[in-house]
């Protein structure tokens, strides 16, 4: 970690070579850093790192893994929040030192909405970053003074006025005395060598198994798909035997026969007509009936699952607990951005779905807390 003193220093180097008026008149390049520095945070806010589950410590990660992986990505965050900020200084005195009405107005606006970009992504920056732990919002706090000690530091390199120069230096003597309480706080709270090694091990073989699971289900569900697309093999028709010519059999010479007397012919018997039976009428199958399909339970789709949510968001706004809605509320965020495939069976699906389910059972036994109900009752509200 970087020591106060060196810290100390760099800020008086700073200062030392403080931009002036002169050189905060290049709007065109602090507009293109802002574009790139706005591009990369919220990209890095909106990764996926962020729908992972933490552990089952309901306060967050542990404080090893804060300290070896949340507090350097929330300060580096913080950093570039800090960065557009000072943008927005350079952009506001770019203004005021503008040549005509014209460009002043046109720098001024987009100062503003320079300014309402870094508000946003402050506000994301604490949203995410505040959910993974007191030691993580400790080094947000003190990357924020940092920040405000650098803005100040850069007002002051481009005011003429020798008094609010003065009220400048007076506010960053303030801010570093907190700046350096902060630090001395963290730095106490650092864990041992041994814990932070035990620590990263045990994530390597937790990221390790989740990695061969999920290969495992790509290379599932990879089969599945080139099984279903492998064209049928037609069946082979057999070659038609021909059939054989018989031998022709040559006519024999019938004898000659002396002439008989022909027979007196008996008068015939008309045959008695036989009685016709009539056709007995074969009796119809009835059709079978279709085994009807059972509906499908649609509670783990994304439907269901937002469904379930707005349920709990109502319930949250009902009791009034701010904790609640918020949790309830960056839920449905997470589950609207993805897509039905993205949920469906796959392993951030699982993922929400046991955040979900663990949100139901807290308000199931909050709601038991009101009831005069016994041990046995509350179990089995949670079955």
């Amino acid at each position: 970690m970087e020591t106060f003193e060196n810290w100390y220093t760099n800020i008086l180097e700073e200062v030392a070579t403080a931009p002036t008026k002169t050189l905060a008149g290049d709007v065109d390049t602090i507009i293109d850093s802002l574009g790139t520095l706005v591009k990369e945070l919220t990209e890095e806010l909106n990764g996926p790192e962020f729908n992972e589950l933490n552990e089952a410590d309901a306060e967050g990660p542990s404080k090893v893994w804060q300290w070896i992986w949340w507090m350097p990505k929330a300060r580096k965050a913080q950093q570039k929040v800090n960065k557009i900020k000072l943008n927005v200084t350079d952009m506001e005195a770019a203004a005021t030192d503008a040549p005509d009405k014209e460009q002043k107005t046109k720098i001024a606006a987009k100062a503003n909405q320079a300014k309402n970009q870094a508000a946003e992504l402050q506000k994301m920056v604490d949203d995410k970053y505040g959910a993974k732990g007191e030691l993580v919002k400790k080094a947000l706090h003190s990357e924020k003074i940092a920040g405000q000690i650098a803005s100040i530091k850069r007002a002051t390199g481009l005011e003429d006025n020798p008094e609010k120069v003065a009220s400048y230096k007076e506010k960053m003597a303030e801010l570093q005395v907190k700046y350096k309480e902060d630090q001395e706080a963290i730095a106490e709270l650092e864990p041992s060598e041994e814990d932070k090694k035990a620590e990263k091990e045990k994530k390597e073989k937790e990221q390790k198994e989740a990695k061969d699971k999920q290969d495992k289900l790509d290379a599932d569900a990879a089969a599945a798909k080139n099984k279903k697309e492998e064209p049928k093999e037609e069946p082979k028709e057999e070659p038609k035997e021909e059939p054989k010519e018989e031998p022709k059999e040559e006519p024999k010479e019938e004898p000659k026969e002396e002439p008989k007397e022909e027979p007196k012919e008996e008068p015939k018997e008309e045959p008695k007509e036989e009685p016709k039976e009539e056709p007995k009428e074969e009796p119809k199958e009835e059709p079978k009936e279709e085994p009807k399909e059972e509906p499908k339970d649609d509670k783990n789709t994304k439907e269901g699952k937002l469904k379930r949510l707005e349920d709990m968001l109502a319930k949250a706004k009902e009791s009034g607990d701010e904790e609640k809605i918020k949790k309830v509320q960056d839920l449905i965020d997470r589950v609207s951005a993805k897509e039905s495939w993205q949920l469906d069976g796959t392993t951030l699906g699982m993922m929400l779905e046991s955040e979900i389910t663990k949100l139901e059972m807290g308000f199931k036994l909050n709601e038991s807390r009101y009831q005069n109900l016994s041990i046995k009752d509350r179990f089995s509200r949670l079955l």
